[in-house]
């Protein structure tokens, strides 16, 4: 996926990146991340996320959690 890098190992995914990059369908995700909101909303998720990777917050709590912070991720 990054021009002049051969990978180590066999990827298989490479033939789906292969029939979208021969499509023209390879897009830049950087877009997307600018447009994303992070105070309030991607830290928020950020911080329960590593509380329930530390066993602190139930998976379900931090989905609940993302869930009631969807209106704050968004700039419009």
């Amino acid at each position: 996926m990054l021009k002049d890098v051969t990978p180590t190992f066999t990827n298989p995914s490479q033939a789906d990146i292969d029939a979208y990059a021969a499509d023209n369908m390879i897009v830049d995700v950087t877009l997307g991340n600018n447009q994303l909101v992070w105070g309030g909303f991607q830290e928020e998720n950020a911080k329960d996320i590593a509380a329930w990777l530390q066993g602190d917050e139930s998976f379900e709590d931090c989905l609940k959690a993302s869930d009631g912070r969807v209106d704050a991720s968004s700039a419009n």
